[in-house]
């Protein structure tokens, strides 16, 4: 047996019933430079979780 809940909630979004935050992040258009900003900043706070377990472990860098 197949889960008609599930497969109501699939057609819905594949109609466009409601939206989720996939869908709604998609439709947002970023401009190469909004996504490397974004992406230099998540990159700058992995660099320092980095260095922070880094020294946490007793490590140098």
């Amino acid at each position: 047996m197949h889960n008609q809940t599930d497969a109501l909630d699939k057609l819905a979004r594949h109609f466009g019933l409601y939206k989720d935050k996939l869908a709604d992040a998609v439709e947002k258009s970023y401009t190469r430079e909004a996504l490397e900003e974004r992406f230099a900043g998540a990159m700058q706070r992995v660099q320092e979780r980095q260095r922070q377990v880094d020294e946490e472990r007793g490590r140098e860098c």
